[in-house]
């Protein structure tokens, strides 16, 4: 469960942000909440909105939340000595030569941690964990750059820091999370903590599916489980049917790939694999009404909301059978207003989100603003200053009444994070 995401100069993100999924003391429509016992009395959203303008940053936060997941995941052993991290501060005054910083707070198995790290483009400057259980801050580790005797690194171990942890430090270079080193080695606390990373946080973008695979292989997550899952597959078409695809089943194939003049532009390793492989095709079926007999369509004569729908119920059902936290970039890329509500609706329902999945989108969908929907806790905004910093906020800070019409504030600016349009010099 993720309680919060806080990021300092990213991109647009200058100044320090935080997103918080933690509810407020709004007693209403608590099925869009849920307790979370390391917190105590306290609970959490199950999806928050973020609305803004185009180029107003919401993508920028969750891009900042998965540069996080990535340089985690791939420190250790996707960058060599020397080489740079490819973080982008904000360029547009002297925050170009100061650090970046990224904290998360999170529960896994019932315990809350507390991890961060600042970072620039040649080393990481600063990396901390704190661990709550049972609600008592431990501090497993901290490690600063030149802060010890002779300017040398400073790094400290708590005691409930179990295992090998000076060979670690060693082995970890500069540009290198400490975590990425000793979950790379099995520490076993620390591969705890580095898997709700590695499992636990996911990401769709406009165009891609779990964890960003690219373009066309948007539907393949959800061809294959299919494919391989009897079960997965017939849920997975419970989804499209309760969409009013007029869909009446689908089916998929293995067919040797065939693309073979797209081959001559690949590299001579790439080339082989693919000549060797084979591609998974999906077909829907339609019923005709005049015969009653089943017509086959290939996966891309179907519409775009349709494709992108048929993509995102995988991973979707995934997130909710397991307790993910979900982050997707522009929710309603194709989709027909009803079908993002449904998707939102999902993760509310007790009966499909057992397990404590959370959802955080981006989008420009406003008929998603509305008070049956959405807790006035669970809508965020973003908006650009002057010098082009983005501002995330809540949507509380402006205090709406209970029944406010929330998707005509929005578009009346009476919460910021719309475009000032010009226009009269055209």
């Amino acid at each position: 469960m993720l309680i919060s995401f806080r990021c300092r100069n990213f991109r647009s993100l200058r100044d320090e942000q935080e997103l918080s999924l933690v509810a407020s003391r709004d007693s209403s429509m608590a099925g869009n909440t849920f307790p979370c016992e390391a917190l105590g009395n306290v609970k959490l959203v199950k999806s928050a909105a973020i609305y803004g303008a185009n180029a107003s940053g919401k993508s920028n936060l969750i891009a900042a939340v998965r540069f996080m997941e990535s340089f985690v995941l791939r420190s250790a052993k996707n960058y060599g000595p020397g080489d740079p991290i490819p973080v982008r501060p904000f360029l547009l005054d002297d925050s170009a030569k100061k650090p970046t910083e990224f904290e998360v707070d999170f529960v896994l198995h019932g315990v809350r941690y507390q991890y961060g790290f600042q970072i620039d483009r040649r080393r990481v400057i600063e990396e901390w964990l704190l661990a709550f259980p049972k609600g008592s801050q431990q501090r497993w580790f901290e490690r600063k750059v030149g802060e010890g005797p002779d300017d040398e690194d400073l790094w400290r171990f708590g005691s409930h820091l179990k295992g090998e942890k000076n060979k670690l430090k060693k082995l970890t270079r500069p540009n290198a999370l400490f975590l990425s080193v000793a979950a790379s080695l099995n520490h076993q606390q620390l591969t705890t903590v580095y898997s709700w990373f590695a499992q636990y946080l996911q990401f769709i973008g406009p165009s891609s599916s779990a964890k960003g695979l690219p373009g066309r292989l948007l539907g393949a997550y959800t061809a294959h489980r299919s494919h391989e899952e009897p079960a997965f597959k017939a849920r997975v078409l419970v989804l499209l049917q309760d969409a009013d695809t007029g869909i009446d089943g689908f089916r998929t194939e293995l067919h040797p790939f065939e693309e073979k003049e797209f081959l001559a532009f690949l590299p001579e390793k790439m080339r082989q694999d693919l000549e060797d492989s084979e591609v998974l095709e999906v077909r829907t079926t339609h019923r005709n009404l005049s015969t009653g007999e089943l017509v086959a369509f290939e996966l891309e004569e179907e519409s775009d909301g349709t494709q992108r729908f048929f993509s995102l119920g995988g991973p979707w059902l995934d997130t909710l059978d397991s307790g993910y936290t979900l982050f997707v970039d522009e929710l309603d890329a194709s989709l027909h207003p009803h079908l993002s509500r449904h998707l939102v609706e999902l993760f509310h329902r007790s009966e499909s989100n057992r397990k404590g999945a959370q959802l955080v989108f981006s989008t420009h969908d406003t008929s998603l603003l509305d008070n049956d929907l959405l807790r006035r806790d669970q809508v965020w905004l973003t908006a650009k200053n002057g010098d082009g910093a983005t501002s995330l906020y809540p949507l509380t800070d402006y205090r709406p009444r209970k029944n406010e019409a929330l998707r005509s504030g929005y578009l009346a600016g009476r919460y910021g994070a719309v475009p000032i349009l010009g226009g009269e010099k055209i």
